[in-house]
C-alpha cells in the first residue's frame, strides 16, 4: 500500500485571523513608499502591516485618532519621504481572498519562526570537505480549490571554507572570478559574478547610499580600500557588492574548481526523498506548533487531490506493425522494425571526439550496426577530436563542424555526474553550442558506450535528429489536431524589446512537422505583434483546428490576451498551457514504510486548470521537482497532463525519458544562441535541433 503526499499544508483557521485593508491616498501622481509606510506602522502600532497588491493589509484594527496621530508622526520623521501622504483609509468593503491570506500568513506570522527554523535545519548535519552545508526553508503561497496554503520547500547551498577575499588572492588576476556562484552573507540573495567593477576605494560611499541595511553598512565601512567590488547578477538584476560580504558557492558547475569531493557535493545537493521530507517536516513542526499549519495533502487527508496520468500509447513502426509503448523494450523493437518515416539517404554524421580511439572504434560501430539493422549507410562529414573537454574547446570544436551542414552531432565524453534536473556542465555548454546554432546533437559517455541495450536507443535518436520517425501514435491524441511548442524571449534594449518566438510543431500522433521562429523589435512591453503570429500560426493551419500549445515559463497576460484574440478572429481553438520547470514543491511516495520518489505521472491537483506533475524521475534517487502546469483554456486538466506525458516519449534516443516534452526541448539553448547572435537567420526548418 503507498500513499502519494506534498510540500504543501493547509493553512490552520487559527493562522487566519480577521484581516483589514486600508489604502493610502497621494497628492498628484505620487505613489509614494507603501512598503516602508507598513514597515512604519508595525513598528509603531504592533501586529503585522504588509502591502499586498493595491491594499495595506494588517491584522489589527487601530483606533482612528490614533492611526492619524500615527501617520502624522512618521510624515514628520521623513517629510521627504512621506509628504505626498494625504490620507490612509480603511477600505471597509474589502475581503480577504485565499490567496492574500496565504501570502499574509507567510509575510507575518511565519516571518516570526524564520530563525527557529533556520536553526533547526542547520542540526541536520551533512559533512562535506572545505564546504559548509547550508539549508533554508522556502516558503510559497497556494491556493487549493478555494483553501489558503503554504509549500514548504528547502532550497540547499554549499558554502566554500575559503573566504571569496581569500580565494582571489590565489588567481592570477580577478577576472578568473567571472562566472562564480556566491551568497549574499547578509541577505538571501545568490547570484553570479558577472564583472569586476573596482575597489572600496572609489566606490565606498555610492555602496552606502545604496545600502539600505545597518549591517551591511558597517562591513562596507570597515573593510579596507584595496577591498574588490564585484558585480552580481541575480534573477535579471546587477548588484555591486564588496567581496568581503559575500560566500563562495559551490555548484556543479565549478565543483572541479575547488578542494571538495565531488560524490559529497553530489550527494549534498541531491537530496533522497526521505531526508528532504525529513527536512520539511523539522521546519512543518515548528510551524504546527505555533498552530500555522495542518497536516500535508496527502491521498489519505485529500484523496481527491491526487491522479496517476498513465499516457502509455500503442505504437506505429514501419510495416504498420503496433507495439505497445514499453520504454525498456524500444531498443528491441527498433532492431526488429524499421521506422514509421524512414530516412531514405546516407546520415550525414558530425563528430565531436574526445575518447580517442575508444571514440573511433565504437563511430564504426555505430555505422557497421545501422547498417545492418535498417540499411543505412552513414558518412562522417567532419570529426573533430578533443584532448581535453573544456567549453573553450567544445566551442571551437563545434564551430569547427558547424558549416559542414550533418544531418546530426555525436559528442563522445569522458563520464560525467548525472544531475537531477540538468545536464551535467559539459554536456549542458555542448547542447547549446549546437543548439545554439540549429545543429541536433547526440552526446554519449563512456559508461553509455559499454552498454548494449544502449546502441539501439543512441542509432534511433540519430534517425531521429535526421529527420526520420521512429515511430507514431496508432491513435491520433484525441483532444488535440496538433500539439506545438512556444516560447518567447524578450531582450530589452535601447531602441525597444527584441522579441523572438520559436514553435515547434507536432501532428496529434507524434510525427514533427518542423519548426517557425519570427524576431521584431517592439516597444518596451508590447504583447506578441499580430505579424509575428500570422508568421507563427497561420490562419490557414488553425481554422476550425484544435491546437495545443505547450508554453516555455509563463505566458504573459497581454500575451496570453493577443493568442484569445487571435483564436477569436480565426475562428479557431487555442489550448496555451504554462509549463513552469522550477521552484515548484515536491510529491513524495510513503510505501512499504518508506519514503520513495513518486511515479512517473504523479499529479497533485491545485484546482481545475492548474497542477503539479512529475514527469520524469530522478538518478541516485533524489526527489524529482515537479512540472507546475496551469492551463489557459477551458479544456480538460487531465487532457492537458495526457499531452504532457506522451509528448515526452518523443525523445528518441534518450536513455531515460526526459522532464519536458519534446514540444519543449532544448529552449533554454535556443534563447542563450538568439542572445549571442548565433542561431540561423532561417524562420523556419524540418531538421530538429533541438534533440
Amino acid at each position: 500500500m503507498s500513499a502519494l503526499f506534498t510540500e504543501i499544508f493547509p493553512l490552520r483557521e487559527e493562522a487566519l485571523p480577521r484581516l483589514y485593508a486600508y489604502r493610502p491616498h497621494y497628492k498628484g501622481n505620487a505613489t509614494g513608499s507603501a512598503g516602508k509606510l507598513a514597515y512604519r506602522l508595525r513598528r509603531q502600532l504592533g501586529g503585522h502591516w504588509q502591502w499586498l497588491g493595491s491594499h495595506i493589509i494588517t491584522d489589527v484594527q487601530p483606533n482612528p485618532v490614533k492611526l492619524l496621530m500615527v501617520i502624522d508622526d512618521i510624515k514628520r520623521a521623513a517629510p521627504k519621504l512621506f509628504a505626498p501622504l494625504e490620507l490612509l483609509e480603511e477600505d471597509v468593503r474589502w475581503r480577504a481572498t485565499p490567496a492574500i491570506e496565504a501570502e499574509f500568513a507567510i509575510r507575518g506570522p511565519f516571518e516570526a519562526l524564520e530563525p527557529a527554523i533556520r536553526e533547526a535545519l542547520d542540526k541536520v548535519d551533512f559533512p562535506v570537505k572545505n564546504a559548509r552545508v547550508e539549508r533554508e526553508c522556502r516558503l510559497r503561497p497556494w491556493v487549493i480549490g478555494e483553501a489558503p496554503a503554504v509549500s514548504l520547500s528547502i532550497v540547499t547551498r554549499l558554502v566554500y571554507s575559503q573566504s571569496l577575499s581569500d580565494y582571489t588572492a590565489t588567481l592570477a588576476k580577478p577576472a578568473e572570478l567571472l562566472g562564480l556562484h556566491v551568497a549574499d552573507s547578509t541577505s538571501t540573495l545568490v547570484g553570479n559574478i558577472v564583472k569586476v567593477v573596482g575597489t572600496l576605494q572609489k566606490e565606498r560611499d555610492r555602496l552606502i547610499q545604496l545600502s539600505q541595511r545597518q549591517a551591511m553598512r558597517d562591513l562596507l565601512r570597515d573593510a579596507p580600500d584595496d577591498t574588490l567590488v564585484l558585480r552580481i547578477e541575480s534573477k535579471g538584476e546587477d548588484y555591486d557588492y564588496a567581496v568581503t560580504v559575500l560566500n563562495l558557492l559551490v555548484t556543479y558547475d565549478n565543483v572541479k574548481r575547488f578542494d571538495v569531493i565531488p560524490d559529497q557535493v553530489e550527494r549534498a545537493l541531491q537530496i533522497n526523498p526521505s531526508l528532504r521530507a525529513q527536512l520539511v517536516k523539522v521546519a512543518a513542526d515548528i510551524a504546527k506548533a505555533a498552530n500555522l499549519l495542518n497536516s500535508a495533502y496527502s491521498q489519505q487527508n485529500a484523496p481527491e487531490q491526487f491522479i496517476q496520468v498513465a499516457a502509455s500509447p500503442s505504437l506505429v513502426w514501419g510495416g504498420n506493425k503496433v507495439r505497445a509503448y514499453d520504454h525498456d523494450a524500444l531498443g528491441v523493437e527498433f532492431t526488429r522494425n524499421s521506422a514509421a518515416v524512414p530516412l531514405k539517404r546516407p546520415l550525414r554524421l558530425l563528430t565531436i571526439n574526445a575518447l580517442g580511439d575508444d571514440g573511433d572504434l565504437y563511430v564504426e560501430a555505430l555505422e557497421r550496426e545501422l547498417q545492418r539493422t535498417h540499411k543505412t549507410e552513414v558518412q562522417i562529414v567532419k570529426a573533430r577530436k578533443l584532448n581535453v573537454v573544456s567549453e573553450q574547446n567544445i566551442d571551437s570544436g563545434v564551430r569547427a563542424i558547424a558549416k559542414e551542414g550533418g544531418d546530426a552531432l555525436i559528442a563522445l565524453f569522458p563520464d560525467d555526474p548525472d544531475l537531477q534536473d540538468d545536464l551535467p556542465p559539459n554536456d549542458r555548454y555542448l547542447k547549446m553550442q549546437a543548439a545554439a546554432r540549429g545543429i541536433p546533437s547526440l552526446i554519449v559517455h563512456q559508461t553509455t558506450m559499454n552498454r548494449l541495450d544502449a546502441t539501439p536507443l543512441l542509432l534511433m535518436g540519430l534517425l531521429a535528429r535526421a529527420g526520420a520517425a521512429p515511430f507514431m501514435f496508432e491513435e491520433p491524441l484525441p483532444y488535440a489536431d496538433r500539439i506545438l511548442g512556444l516560447a518567447i524571449h524578450r531582450l530589452a534594449k535601447k531602441d525597444g524589446d527584441h522579441f523572438s518566438a520559436l514553435i515547434r510543431i507536432y501532428t496529434n500522433r507524434g510525427v514533427c512537422l518542423g519548426w517557425r521562429s519570427a524576431h521584431a523589435v517592439v516597444p518596451a512591453g508590447e504583447s506578441i505583434p499580430t505579424a509575428i503570429l500570422g508568421e507563427l500560426l497561420p490562419p490557414a493551419e488553425i481554422t476550425l483546428k484544435r491546437t495545443m500549445i505547450h508554453v516555455f515559463g509563463v505566458l504573459r497576460p497581454d500575451d496570453a490576451a493577443a493568442l484569445a484574440r487571435w483564436e477569436e478572429q480565426h475562428d479557431a481553438a487555442l489550448y496555451p498551457i504554462d509549463i513552469i520547470t522550477r521552484g515548484s514543491p515536491r510529491l513524495y511516495n510513503f510505501a512499504g514504510k518508506k519514503i520513495e520518489m513518486p511515479p512517473r505521472g504523479s499529479a497533485f491537483i491545485i484546482n481545475s486548470q492548474e497542477a503539479l506533475l512529475v514527469a520524469s524521475g530522478a538518478p541516485y534517487n533524489a526527489t524529482p521537482q515537479p512540472l507546475h502546469i496551469r492551463s489557459h483554456a477551458k479544456i480538460q486538466l487531465t487532457q492537458v497532463l495526457d499531452s504532457l506525458m506522451s509528448m515526452a516519449l518523443l525523445h528518441h534516443g534518450a536513455l531515460q525519458v526526459p522532464k519536458l516534452p519534446v514540444t519543449l526541448a532544448a529552449t533554454e539553448e535556443w534563447m542563450d544562441g538568439v542572445e549571442r547572435g548565433l542561431f540561423p537567420t532561417d524562420s523556419s526548418g524540418s531538421q530538429l535541433w533541438w534533440l
